[in-house]
């Protein structure tokens, strides 16, 4: 009898430690679950403003740039991701930064043009500060944009490089698709239509094709300075930098690219549909590279300005 009790006893005390044991489980699987709900409300709390929309475009081609995945061709054929221009170098092309700038009655362009070096470095093939106020109307940002390509490739083509590979790089988006629109062979409506038309007469003449792509402000710095230099050599030019946590540094979402061919028959003569226009006078002048050649920018002026 007495065993029997005990028995009983023990049976109901293990049921009880039973039913505490599952039921501090379920209390602390409750618990678990409120703090991932409350973790995950934190997190949905905090991301409001951070959160990336990657159905974004721009966004999306960020990721494309960075290696996070393709995001597929955006809108037109000009739309589409940036290469690096380190690979492009590699390929055996040469880079080419323009710039330009109007400030008060003054016009300048700059040019950055880099070439491949030794191994896979690369190396200054030359650096462009010229004032062409002379050539021009005041106040013409666009079509200064335009005339500082076409200077730079000139000059390209005048010293022989025709047959590499050219990688433009420039922050004005109305150049790159202006190109764009003249390198399918449409007509081209832009108030500046005639500096892009007389820039494309010479981007036929490499053989290897010319890529134009848009670039901010930030990536082109170096051909901002020169732009400054020309404008006033007696002023340092100031480094536009990045600031933290900003966009400054954008990717391009903007490429024209003229796949190259036979150039035009008249060897080293270029024949420009706007002749008439003042920019033309420098652009045809037998003293073209005399002229180019007293405005390129020394490495030891260059490097006083880091």
């Amino acid at each position: 009898m007495i065993v029997r009790f005990v028995r009983k006893l023990l049976s109901c005390f293990r049921k009880v430690r039973y039913f505490e044991g599952t039921g501090g489980d379920r209390k602390d699987e409750k618990e678990k679950q409120n703090r991932k709900r409350s973790a995950q409300a934190a997190n949905d709390g905090s991301s409001k403003q951070g959160r990336l929309d990657l159905s974004n475009p721009f966004l999306q081609v960020a990721r494309q740039h960075l290696g996070g995945g393709s995001s597929g061709q955006q809108g037109s054929s000009n739309r589409q991701g940036s290469s690096n221009p380190q690979d492009s170098v590699r390929e055996g092309g040469m880079v080419v930064r323009t710039d330009a700038g109007c400030p008060g009655v003054k016009t300048g362009i700059g040019a950055s043009i880099r070439e491949p070096g030794p191994g896979q470095d690369t190396k200054d093939f030359c650096n462009i500060a010229l004032d062409i106020s002379d050539y021009v109307a005041s106040g013409k940002s666009n079509a200064a944009e335009a005339h500082a390509a076409t200077i730079a490739l000139l000059y390209l083509f005048l010293k022989g490089k025709n047959d590499k590979k050219i990688y433009l790089y420039t922050d004005s988006s109305q150049l790159v698709t202006n190109m764009d629109t003249l390198i399918k062979k449409d007509p081209c409506r832009s108030i500046d239509a005639k500096h892009y038309e007389n820039l494309h007469q010479v981007v036929k003449y490499f053989q290897n094709g010319v890529t134009f792509e848009w670039r901010s402000k930030f990536e082109n710095a170096r051909a901002d300075q020169l732009v400054q230099y020309a404008c006033n050599p007696q002023k340092k030019p100031v480094r536009k930098r990045a600031e933290a946590g900003s966009k400054a540094v954008q990717l391009d979402v903007y490429k024209a690219i003229f796949e190259g061919g036979d150039p035009p028959t008249n060897d080293k003569l270029i024949e420009y549909p706007h002749s008439k226009e003042p920019i033309v006078q420098l652009l045809g002048s037998k003293n073209f590279l005399e002229i180019v050649n007293r405005a390129l920018v020394p490495d030891a002026i260059i490097s006083s300005w880091e």
